[in-house]
């Protein structure tokens, strides 16, 4: 009997084949003092929802339920780190860390789980956020760098399968983060949509303008046939193209992992697309161009933001929702004719040209003073009327 148990325990990978435990368990204290080395991935084990009704600060989610859990686990956490291990009350995170140890990882278990790390008192990160990077992340890349997603759950009760990759602007040197995601899947999530940030690729080194060049004279509105193909990338070099081509791929990625985790999120498969604000439109709009059909959105929405590339517009082209200011440069005239391309090769396609309204172009508070304000408030509708939302 003994000899029995020992082997159904080692195929479970709670043991090793002679019958020792291949991971550690510690309790509350330990796994705290633990969870501040630098070197320690801490790992919750549960589902997306138990995770989102509150985990421990700094983990990232893998379902040891989910039939991929090793496959994903090898993917995201080097070998040489060691695990911290959690789940709801000890005994699935157990499970796990056998089997991530028989993968040669140094596990330690946290006992009584979650529960435990309540009830002694320590605190839980209660935002719905779950955290993986993309496979276009590059090794030599320090982790604050790498492209990512950071997934914002609505409420159980809210949800409605739709979800949108949200690519936030700034001038594709930084993100604006705080406003174009954190803020914008607060909004979203009210409305039962599941909301990702995209982190991708910057342009870090440079790709300044070369001595001598000129910055070309500004466009109007009036004038959208300045940008032929749409490319209102006023200064093109090998950097910068290079870079938007990155950010591109990153954004494909990100579809991808989205549709690859639907069941797990409660996400339709036909319901994904992209929201993208400033550069960020730019960058959802070259990757809906050059995506398969496993990458390609359901829908495009770009906020004051128009192509930074020649636009060839894809056979199968999702709807595209166009919103920006009149009074802006550039901006205006490049999605006038990113408009007339969408609607030239007889794809979907819709155009708010606000002509009021100052400031940045994120959500706003509904003062009527301005049009430009209810941009957020047409999104909605606009995802009602397509059907990729309910219409209640």
């Amino acid at each position: 009997m003994k000899k029995f148990l020992t082997c159904l325990l080692a195929s479970l990978g709670l043991t090793t084949a002679c019958g020792q435990q291949n991971f550690e368990n510690t309790d509350v204290q330990g796994f705290s003092e633990l969870i501040g080395n630098p070197n320690v991935v801490v790992l919750d084990v549960r589902t997306a929802s138990e995770f989102a009704e509150g985990h421990i600060g700094g983990a990232i989610l893998i379902d040891q339920g989910q039939s991929d859990f090793i496959e994903k686990a090898k993917a995201t956490i080097p070998t040489d780190k060691k695990i911290a291990i959690y789940c709801r009350s000890g005994r699935r995170s157990a499970s796990a860390a056998g089997k991530l140890a028989a993968e040669g990882y140094q596990c330690v278990n946290l006992k009584g789980g979650i529960i435990a790390w309540k009830e002694a008192g320590k605190a839980v990160t209660l935002s719905s956020q779950i955290n993986l990077f993309l496979p276009t992340a590059d090794s030599s890349m320090d982790d604050n760098e790498k492209p990512m997603i950071e997934v914002y759950l609505p409420k159980p009760e809210y949800v409605n399968g739709c979800a949108i990759v949200l690519c936030p602007g700034g001038a594709m040197r930084w993100l604006s983060w705080e406003s174009d995601v954190e803020k914008m899947a607060s909004f979203l999530n009210e409305h039962g949509i599941t909301a990702i940030g995209l982190r991708y690729h910057l342009n870090k080194g440079g790709g300044q303008m070369p001595q001598g060049v000129k910055m070309p004279p500004m466009v109007d509105v009036t004038h959208p046939e300045k940008f032929p193909q749409a490319d209102a990338n006023p200064m093109h070099n090998v950097q910068g193209d290079s870079v938007i081509r990155l950010a591109a791929l990153d954004a494909k990625a990100a579809i991808r992992m989205v549709r690859e985790h639907a069941d797990e999120w409660h996400i339709s498969k036909d319901k994904i697309g992209f929201l993208g604000f400033s550069a960020g439109g730019g960058v959802a709009i070259a990757a809906t161009m050059s995506a398969d059909r496993i990458e390609r959105p359901n829908f495009l929405c770009t906020n004051f933001g128009p192509s930074l590339m020649p636009v060839t517009v894809p056979e199968d082209a999702p709807p595209l929702l166009i919103m920006t200011r009149a009074d802006h440069p550039n901006v205006a005239a490049g999605l006038v004719a990113l408009f007339m391309e969408w609607k030239k090769a007889g794809a979907n396609a819709e155009l708010h040209m606000y002509g009021d309204g100052k400031g940045p172009y994120e959500l706003m508070p509904m003062t009527g003073e301005t049009t430009t304000e209810s941009w957020s408030i047409q999104l909605i509708q606009w995802l009602k009327a397509k059907g990729f939302i309910n219409r209640k």
